[in-house]
Parts: structure tokens; sequence; C-alpha cells
């Protein structure tokens, strides 16, 4: 994008296309053909605009201005309710943690009419689903601001991997190689138990 004149009274060009600056015409071609320099002369500039997350702000207003030879326009960021973050995150919560028990409910099922009772491993997951639960719950609740909702969604964390390795053959195996990630975890959907395999590359998530 570009932008033709002062930050106060110019305008945005989306794409290219023939303008009339004073009282020339130029052709759509120029923005191809010519330099940045060139382009600056007759009053056209570089433009982009910074984003607002929006998960946690509206767009105010927006304001532009020129930094090393680009315009740039911001928007003035309007704070989302930390009450309403709230609700949605612990809707998301309960969400999780009933979809996680309605895998496995029918364990319970069986057992009632008569079936294999409910293996130990099955318990203590369904266990588990319920105590993660409550400290989500119990951690969303006493947040206050909107940096602890933030925070919360956006940990950062260092993820370690075994690297894999293919033979001839096509034997997959893993390590002794290891790398490692930076990653940013959202705590509500992350950190609930599971009952499927172990990913044989995964080594550790922890605290960055």
């Amino acid at each position: 994008m570009w932008f033709v004149g002062n930050t106060e009274t110019g305008f945005v060009v989306n794409k290219a296309r023939g303008l009339t600056i004073g009282d020339v015409q130029y052709p759509r071609n120029i923005f191809v053909l010519w330099s940045k320099e060139e382009l600056a002369a007759i009053g056209i500039k570089p433009y982009s605009e910074t984003r607002l997350d929006s998960r946690y702000y509206n767009q105010g207003a927006l304001t532009r201005a020129e930094t090393d030879g680009e315009i740039v326009g911001t928007y003035a960021a309007i704070d989302k309710d930390v009450d309403t973050l709230k609700d949605t995150m612990l809707q998301s919560v309960k969400s999780i943690a009933g979809s996680l028990q309605s895998n496995v409910d029918w364990y319970w099922s069986r057992a009632a009419k008569g079936g294999t009772s409910v293996p130990s491993d099955v318990a203590a997951h369904a266990t588990a689903i319920y105590t993660v639960m409550e400290a989500k719950e119990s951690a969303i609740a006493a947040m206050t601001t909107l940096d602890e909702v933030k925070a919360y969604q956006n940990k950062p964390m260092v993820e370690t991997r075994k690297v894999k390795h293919t033979s001839d053959e096509g034997v997959e195996t893993y390590g002794p190689e290891t790398e490692t990630h930076d990653r940013e975890v959202d705590q509500v959907t992350h950190g609930w138990p599971s009952l499927e395999e172990v990913d044989p590359s995964f080594v550790s998530l922890v605290d960055a």
C-alpha cells in the first residue's frame, strides 16, 4: 500500500492505479517502474498499519505518522472488558472438560450394565480432568487485569523434542539429538490430561 500526501489530509492507495497529483496525471505503472525516492518526490510513500490483537482490544481512532520515509497508521487500543473475557475463558474450560469426560463416560455406562469394570487408568484420567478444570477455573477467577488474562493465554514456554530420523527402509526413530523451540501456550487449552499414546518425539515443555 501507499500513502499520497500529508498524514492529515492524504489518502491510502491499496493497489496501483492512475493518480492526479496537482495538475499532473500519473499512470499506474509508476508504482512499478519508479523508485521509492522518485515516488516520495511527488508525495507518494509506502504505507502500513499496525494491527491490534483483536482478542484483547477494540480499535479506536486511527492516527498516522511518518517514520523513516514511510507512513504508519496506528489504531488506538481500547481494552476489552476483563470480566467478559474471563467468562469466555471459563466457558471454554467447561466445554473442554465436558468433551474429555464424554469420551470416557461409556466405561461407567458399561460397568453399570454389568460389563467390565472401569479400568484404573481411565478412572484416574476422569479424576484428573476435574482436578485440572478446577485449577484453571480458580486461576481465571482470580484475574483482575487484562495483563493477567493475556499472560495466561500467552505463556512463554520452551519445548524440547527428539530429532526424527528415517532409515533407508523407512523406519522412523527419534534421538538422541534434541531440538528446542520457543512457544506461547494458551493455558485454557493446554495442560489437559490425555489417554492418547505418548508422542515419541516429545521430551519436555517447561516455563521459559
